[in-house]
Order: structure tokens, then C-alpha cells, then sequence
């Protein structure tokens, strides 16, 4: 039997990008819109939050129970975010640099650097437990995303993705986000663990 953990991860980004699309998809939960058709925009009203169960294999067996959070990206919700960071363990950042309708050329990735320098210090988390999708929600085809983020988010894990045509390299960029988030975290709790144990021994030839 493998390792069992709760990961809370926080779906962040400018509005109109995907991510509540993003977040039935990973969940299996809700509708999924491929962008191609008419749809209604339903923007999300402060957040949602998505639990489900996802089961990983390798490198090590990992049973985890995953709360997604689907973050609006209005900000002005922005009353509530410490509500929302507070045990934060993990964020996937999601931007569109595909549709021309969202902004003009580059001000995805500038909002995208915002609601990093926003969330990831005051969360204190590594990048190593954070993935920005580059996600394209047109519904169309199109060359991948071969721009740059700023300097604090150069060492961030950065994957082109498209529910309509990349929906497997979804799925596996979430699984290696979810396995090196609960990485992090075991190691912190097994290092806690023998920092108590170590006190406790030091205690006894007192």
C-alpha cells in the first residue's frame, strides 16, 4: 500500500482562460468545452472547489485525495484570497496565449507574473510545486506557445496544452505536478517526524 495524502492546489490566471474547463477535465467532473462552438461564458463567482481521488504509480505508489481550487481570476475576489491561500500546497497556473480576444500580445503572460508574485511567496511554496499551462482554449489548432514567462517563473515547468487535441499531455503534466507536490510534502512531514523523534531522544539523557 502506498503513501495516502491530501493535496489542496490552487487553479490561478487571468479571466477566460480555461481553467474551470481545465478542472472538470482533470476531475472528470462538470462540463468539459473544447472551445469549439458557441458557449455561454459562466465566469466563476469567487471559487470552486473540486475534490476527487487520483491513484499514481510511479516512481513511487501515491493515493491522493486532490482539492482543486478554481480561482476566479476577477480580482476583484481579491478581498478572500488569504482565505484561499492559507494551507496551500501547489498551484497550476493557466494562461491563454492563443486568443487574440483575451489581450493583446504579451499581457497574459504580465498578468500571469502578477498573480504569481501575488500567491507563490506569501504561500512560501518551491517551484517545483507549481506548472503554468499555456492553454489553448480557442477550440483550433495552433502552433505552440513558444514565448518566455518573467524571471521568477523561469525555473516553473511550463507545458502547452489543449483539451481538444492534448488531452493525455494534460493528464501526465498533472500527475508529475501532483507526485512532485506530494513529494514535497512527505519529505517535510517525514523530516518534522524525525526532528521529534531526535528532541524526544535528546530529552531522555537530560
Amino acid at each position: 500500500m502506498g503513501d495516502a495524502i491530501k493535496l489542496k492546489i490552487l487553479v490561478l490566471g487571468p479571466l477566460k482562460t480555461g481553467k474551470t474547463t481545465l478542472c472538470n477535465f482533470l476531475s472528470g467532473q462538470g462540463k468539459v468545452h473544447s472551445g469549439k462552438g458557441p458557449e455561454t461564458y459562466h465566469p466563476t463567482v469567487g471559487v470552486r472547489i473540486i475534490e476527487f481521488d487520483r491513484e499514481l504509480e510511479r516512481p513511487r505508489r501515491l493515493s491522493i485525495q486532490v482539492e482543486l481550487w478554481d480561482c476566479s481570476g476577477d480580482k476583484k475576489y481579491e478581498y478572500g484570497w488569504p482565505a484561499v491561500m492559507k494551507d496551500a500546497q501547489g498551484i497550476l497556473f493557466v494562461f491563454n496565449p492563443y486568443d487574440a480576444n483575451v489581450g493583446a500580445r504579451g499581457q497574459q503572460e504580465r498578468e500571469l507574473e502578477n498573480w504569481h508574485s501575488r500567491f507563490a511567496p506569501s504561500i512560501g511554496l518551491r517551484d517545483t510545486q507549481m506548472s503554468v499551462f499555456a492553454h489553448n482554449s480557442t477550440g483550433e489548432q495552433q502552433q505552440k506557445w513558444r514565448g518566455k514567462l518573467g524571471k521568477n517563473m523561469l525555473r516553473i515547468p511550463v507545458e502547452c496544452t489543449s483539451v481538444e487535441y492534448d488531452a493525455e499531455v494534460i493528464r501526465a503534466e498533472f500527475d508529475r505536478l501532483l507526485t512532485r507536490i506530494a513529494n514535497t510534502v512527505l519529505q517535510k512531514r517525514e523530516d518534522e517526524e524525525q526532528s521529534i523523534i531526535a528532541n524526544g531522544n535528546e530529552n531522555n539523557f537530560l
